[in-house]
């Protein structure tokens, strides 16, 4: 799935939608990435949800405050094709046929 912003990503999930994964950037229109996560964790079907920040950002402030919110992992844009799906495959086990 894919979404405009975090507005529409919630209402998507909020709809029925149920993802395996969310990689979400810090910086978007109106919520930003953490606070959809804070927002996502308080839903049933995305309470364990795998859920990674992949943005330019690389303060350790902004990590923190990730990892608080209920983020599994932070990514440093640029990232390599290979090392997002390493990571894919270590917080997300199901999509490993996918990832390969």
């Amino acid at each position: 799935m894919k979404a405009a912003n975090a507005e529409d990503a919630l209402a998507q999930i909020r709809a029925g939608l149920n993802p395996a994964l969310v990689i979400t950037d810090y910086h978007m229109p109106g919520m930003h990435g953490v606070q959809l996560i804070q927002e996502l964790r308080k839903l049933t079907q995305t309470r364990f949800t795998p859920m990674l920040v992949l943005t330019t950002e690389s303060q350790q402030e902004k990590r923190d405050e990730a990892r608080k919110a209920g983020a599994t992992g932070w990514l440093v844009k640029p990232v390599q094709a290979d090392k997002l799906l390493q990571v894919v495959k270590q917080v997300a086990p199901s999509l490993q046929a996918i990832a390969a």
